[in-house]
């Protein structure tokens, strides 16, 4: 259904241009969808658009109930020719995509008609307004409704005229550039939750599998044809406070990086494991990304990302793609089982400096110690003493607030705070030890 919308909604907005639509203002609104998916510019994703940016929407927080037909409304001030070329593009449309249209047209277009869809009155699904009456401009305001033509740019690789279909995935923290780096950290975080405690995310209210779905889809489009994966995509520079469907600055696609590359094969790899029993299609996909990745990971020296010239946004660098190769290496072990992954793994753990087990973005050697635990032999071993022994540590940093960070708390220190308790969890689950789960709770309260 999500391929069909997209599909649904491009041929709408081709046809209105083509039937002479194209120079009148475009709003859409889509309610009942998780308050944790937001705009994002460059794509027509239905399931990004979301309502948790204004009192109405803030309560509806469940999934689309879409089965056979969608519900659309088209509320127009227009009329004349006008109101006959919209009827034009809805007939067109609903033989495209088989999917029903209900059309309001001319007067009926009010203030009426706002508050009750935003009352979530309205059986439709999604609204399309044309026009630029006041209802428009209210509803708009609710934060429920943004200008379509912010989803429709691609990319351009740096240095080329190259055009790229990036659309989809998360903006960062306070910017609205997508970075794989980030990504694949919160991606293999969010399916680490998934694995420990599956129950705790409540069918139709959180959807862990769609959500993390929905980055690796974006991942995947960053994987260049011979396996490299672009660092990020973003604008020149960071833009001012603006809501995202505001950014219209041009999209730029900054070049690989070899840490990008190896966090993309692990998380890849990783995933693959977790959708297989749901979307094997879906899975091979990954696990088959993953190899290319490790093919040019093999192939390649470090290639460690600064921002080249022109580009003032987010840089994610690093000193070393020893740890993004190793955790790579792991995942890749246990998801295919190949002789030359373990290889790897095994050499590379057995020489990892073993004194933290930190699960940041920028050392993936935690990720390497609870994934490698369930390598068997030796090596599952070493991991799982790994995890205990960074806990012990940590646990003589505990200060009066509960939290290991005693000297300061630096931009995204809950991150930290975060990696801290599931450290302090696994060891937990691996002893029995109270004094772990202690320790694992108390960073929880500190965050809340």
């Amino acid at each position: 259904m999500k391929r069909i919308i997209k599909i649904a909604l491009c041929v709408l907005c081709v046809f209105s241009m083509l039937l002479g639509l194209g120079g009148c203002k475009i709003v859409l609104g889509i309610r009942k969808v998780p308050v944790t998916k937001y705009v994002e510019k460059s794509t027509l994703e239905m399931e990004t658009l979301g309502t948790g940016l204004g009192a109405a929407g803030a309560q509806q927080v469940e999934e689309p109930k879409l089965s056979g037909t969608l519900k659309m409304q088209v509320f127009t001030n227009e009329s004349g020719a006008h109101s006959e070329a919209w009827t034009n593009v809805v007939t067109a449309f609903e033989e495209a995509t088989g999917i029903k249209v209900t059309l309001i047209m001319g007067s009926q277009v009010n203030t009426q008609y706002s508050a009750a869809w935003l009352a979530g009155e309205s059986p439709a699904d999604i609204v399309w307004i044309a026009g630029n009456g006041i209802a428009d401009e209210e509803m708009e305001k609710s934060g429920m409704f943004y200008d379509l033509s912010a989803f429709l740019e691609e990319a351009t690789v740096y240095g080329t005229d190259e055009k790229r279909d990036v659309t989809g995935g998360w903006h960062d923290a306070g910017d609205y550039g997508r970075y794989v780096v980030p990504a694949a950290k919160t991606v293999a975080d969010l399916l680490l939750a998934w694995q420990w405690n599956a129950a705790a995310f409540t069918p139709g209210l959180t959807d862990l599998p769609g959500e993390a779905r929905w980055e690796l889809e974006w991942m995947l489009k960053m994987q260049r044809a011979d396996g490299a994966v672009y660092h990020k995509v973003s604008c020149a520079r960071f833009c001012g406070m603006i809501m995202p469907h505001e950014e219209k600055e041009e999209l730029i696609v900054s070049p690989v990086s070899t840490t990008a590359t190896g966090d993309f094969a692990a998380c890849m790899a990783m995933a693959a494991r977790f959708y297989e029993g749901q979307d094997a299609a879906f899975a091979a996909r990954m696990k088959a990304a993953a190899r290319r990745a490790w093919d040019f990971l093999a192939a390649s020296e470090p290639i460690l990302f600064s921002n080249p010239e022109g580009i003032r946004t987010g840089g994610y660098g690093d000193r070393s793609d020893a740890d993004e190769r190793l955790w790579a290496a792991v995942e890749l072990a246990i998801t295919c089982g190949d002789e030359k992954y373990l290889t790897v793994a095994a050499k590379g753990i057995a020489a990892a400096d073993r004194t933290r087990a930190p699960l940041g973005w920028g050392d993936m050697r935690g990720y390497v110690a609870v994934e490698g635990m369930a390598l068997d032999g030796e090596i599952g071993d070493i991991c799982r003493q790994w995890v205990v022994d960074d806990a012990s540590r940590m646990l003589d940093r505990i200060n009066a607030y509960g939290i290991t960070m005693t000297e300061r708390l630096p931009w995204g220190s809950n991150m930290n705070i975060s990696n801290d308790g599931m450290i302090f969890y696994l060891a937990w689950k691996l002893t029995g030890e109270k004094k772990f789960r202690l320790a694992a709770e108390k960073q929880l309260h500190y965050l809340l």
